[in-house]
C-alpha cells in the first residue's frame, strides 16, 4: 500500500468523525440552550440513557470523555434540577446509582430526533446498496472502537 491511499484512507475517516461531532454540536447546541445544559451534560445524560444498568459516576466517567470533576459537577447539577435522581445501591450502601428522570426523557427524545434527522439526511445521498455496505462496514467499525477501547482501559 503506497503511503498516499493510506493518508486518503486516514485522512476520510478522520475526516467523517470530526464532521459528524462539529455537526452534532451545532444540531445539539438550541436543545443546550432551550433546556439550559452545558456541553458537558449531554454525554452524562445519553450514556445513563444507553446504559441503564451502568448507572453509577465511576461508570459514567470510564465511558466518557468528560473528566471526573466536572461528571461530578454535572450529575450535581442535573440532580438539583430534576433530570437525574439518586438512590444509595441496596447491596452496597456506598454506591450512588443514577437514574434518569421523566423531564430528561423530553431532552434525550430532542437528542434522538436530532441524531436520527442527521442519520437520515446522511445516508439519503447513497443508493441502497450503499447504505447496506455502509452499515455493515459501521458496524464492524464500532465493535473495533469498542475492542480497542476495551484494551486500552485494561492496558491504562
Amino acid at each position: 500500500m503506497n503511503e498516499d491511499s493510506f493518508t486518503e484512507e486516514n485522512c476520510a475517516l478522520s475526516m467523517m468523525m470530526d464532521l459528524s461531532n462539529i455537526l452534532f454540536k451545532i444540531k445539539t447546541g438550541p436543545i443546550l440552550k432551550r433546556h439550559n445544559l452545558t456541553p458537558s451534560a449531554l454525554p452524562v445524560l445519553l450514556f445513563l440513557y444507553r446504559n441503564p444498568d451502568k448507572n453509577t459516576a465511576s461508570e459514567i466517567c470510564a465511558s466518557s470523555p468528560v473528566k471526573r470533576g466536572i461528571v461530578s459537577t454535572v450529575i450535581d447539577s442535573l440532580c438539583k434540577r430534576g433530570l437525574l435522581r439518586q438512590e444509595r445501591d441496596e447491596n452496597d450502601r456506598r454506591i450512588q446509582r443514577l437514574y434518569l428522570n421523566e423531564d430528561s426523557n423530553i431532552i434525550i427524545s430532542d437528542i434522538k430526533n436530532v441524531l436520527d434527522d442527521i442519520a437520515i439526511k446522511a445516508s439519503e445521498c447513497l443508493s441502497e446498496n450503499e447504505r447496506k455496505v455502509a452499515n455493515i462496514c459501521i458496524e464492524k467499525m464500532v465493535v473495533f472502537f469498542q475492542e480497542e477501547i476495551e484494551k486500552e482501559k485494561k492496558n491504562g
